[in-house]
């Protein structure tokens, strides 16, 4: 058997194999390389047939799906099944796998190409190390030249509305007692549609967000899953609050007219540390956000 290595990042080039007239067809053939099935005009059918894998190398099934779908399974020679799964996209599956392995390939409404091949497994890994070392520098330069950070430093609250396009963005004043503490304001940036400031509240860091409305009222960029969900009402406004316990907040949003509001608090030593606000914190920095 002839071994074929295949690399992760090369592996889907797409063609279009779709044709006018003539009687949908899938071909399934086997030679020194592997196996290879071939669909047009969104074929429908079943073939199969059987690849050994030597030690050191796995099962890659390289797939290329124009139209409708594809399904493999492979199942070595003690039966157990290695590769269960419907094809729908243009990529490669990459399994461990040794000795015979038996391979069935089906296609339904299909247009497109399955190949089944062995890759060195050791190559593979060396392969995704070079790409991973490749991405990096990538991004270090794209931070470098100041590609990756789509934000804009602002001086005022004001040149952040301004350059967010978001008319009007008013914060607390500077040293503000928040549960005791005072806030202090380090900061504003902005980006399109959207204005932020940020300050801190002893060890932690508070932020706070004014974006247009228009299809999330969520734009605090803060994704934490959190134990409890709350609701306040603030001056006719609807909080919606988010912490690990009921009534210490470290999220809080809310729409006001065309407009949409967040509230999040972290540790500065530990990102990953949420920062709690009180109600009445929440209500009282609400109070003073527009």
């Amino acid at each position: 058997m002839k071994k074929a290595i295949a690399f992760v990042a090369a592996l889907a080039t797409s063609i279009s194999l779709a044709a006018c007239g003539g009687t949908p067809t899938l071909s399934v053939t086997t030679d020194e390389t592997g196996i290879h099935a071939v669909a047009d005009k969104g074929a429908e059918g079943t073939g199969s047939g059987e690849i050994t894998i030597d030690e050191g190398y796995g099962l890659c099934v390289n797939h290329i799906v124009e139209q409708g779908s594809f399904h493999v399974k492979a199942t070595d020679e003690k039966g157990s099944v290695v590769l269960d799964k419907d094809l729908t996209d243009n990529i490669a599956d990459l399994v461990p796998a040794n000795g015979q392995i038996a391979v069935t390939i089906s296609a339904q409404d299909a247009v497109g190409t399955v190949d089944v091949i062995a890759y060195d497994e050791e190559a593979q890994a060396q392969a995704e190390g070079t790409l991973d070392d490749a991405l990096a520098e990538v991004n270090m330069t794209r931070e470098d030249v100041g590609l990756a950070n789509p934000w804009s430093s602002a001086k005022t609250t004001e040149e952040a509305a301004e350059g967010a396009g978001v008319g009007y963005f008013q914060v607390p004043a500077d040293s503000t007692e928040v549960d005791g503490t005072p806030l202090n304001w380090n900061g504003y940036q902005y980006m399109e549609h959207l204005a932020e400031a940020d300050g801190t509240l002893g060890t932690a860091e508070l932020t706070v967000r004014k974006g247009l409305n228009q299809e999330s009222e969520d734009v605090s960029g803060d994704y934490n899953e959190y134990a409890e969900a709350w609701d306040l009402e603030v001056d006719g406004w609807t909080v919606h609050c988010f912490g690990n316990e009921k009534g210490k907040a470290s999220k809080a949003i809310w729409i006001s007219d065309n407009f949409s509001y967040s509230i999040t608090t972290r540790d500065k030593a530990d990102p990953e540390v949420s920062y709690t606000l009180s109600d009445e914190a929440v209500t009282a920095l609400v109070s003073e956000i527009q």
